[in-house]
């Protein structure tokens, strides 16, 4: 009969509820630490995106003023043209 106590007792131990295991600091640590640097990882995904488009935008707003650039200087030489043009025609109404 001992043999049949002894899978009795191994039978009630295996389906006991057994014990949780105690969570070490280290495990509260890592698990921190891994949830900081994912959550960093995304901001820092997020960043580098908006960089990204934040370029462009500069990008194409230097090449906007370039051209608005050109347009003033074009402009400006024709106020001057007709600004002579006009001085002309006084100094003839005058002579």
């Amino acid at each position: 009969m001992p043999s049949v106590h002894r899978y009795k007792q191994q039978t009630m131990n295996s389906n006991s509820i057994k014990s949780k295991k105690k969570l070490t600091p280290f495990y509260w640590f890592f698990t921190a630490f891994t949830f900081l640097l994912i959550w960093n990882a995304y901001d820092i995904a997020t960043i580098i995106i908006q960089q990204n488009k934040t370029k462009e935008e500069i990008k194409d707003l230097k090449e906007e003023n370039e051209i608005l650039n050109e347009e003033i200087f074009q402009l400006q030489k024709e106020v001057q043209r007709n600004r002579q043009i006009i001085a002309d025609k006084v100094l003839k109404l005058n002579i």
